[in-house]
């Protein structure tokens, strides 16, 4: 490895190169790459999903090194019935997919929770 030196004009992908190579055993990347490839929303929110889709994707860069890849990456995880209503989003960047992908939770959510108040009232006008 060579010796980074101060006020040399490195780029930021020579850098995280020279990092990781220094900092990171090749076999910890290898084995957390393969652990953001099976990485998948089950049961988490889509906050905590995020959170570890972000986390996972330092260790796997060529499945994240544009943002289609890194939509088409996210995607690959998440839940079905998430993946049935934003799948065919068109959305230029990750962060937008994301932003689209949280408020259709949300609405799911809160579609969910007012079926169960309605069940909930029903239910108790009825006894």
């Amino acid at each position: 490895m060579s010796t980074l030196l101060v006020g040399t004009n490195v780029s930021w992908d020579e850098f995280k190169t020279a990092f990781r190579g220094h900092h990171i055993p090749p076999g910890l990347m290898r084995m957390k790459a393969a652990e953001f490839m099976k990485l998948t929303q089950g049961t988490k929110t889509l906050t905590e999903y995020m959170h570890a889709f972000n986390n996972l994707s330092r260790y796997a860069p060529e499945f994240v090194n544009t943002e289609e890849k890194k939509i088409e990456s996210f995607k690959r995880g998440l839940g079905t019935k998430l993946m049935k209503t934003v799948a065919n989003s068109r959305c230029a960047t990750y962060n937008e997919f994301v932003s689209g992908a949280l408020t259709q939770e949300n609405q799911d959510n809160l579609h969910v929770a007012t079926k169960g108040r309605k069940r909930a009232f029903e239910a108790g006008s009825s006894q």
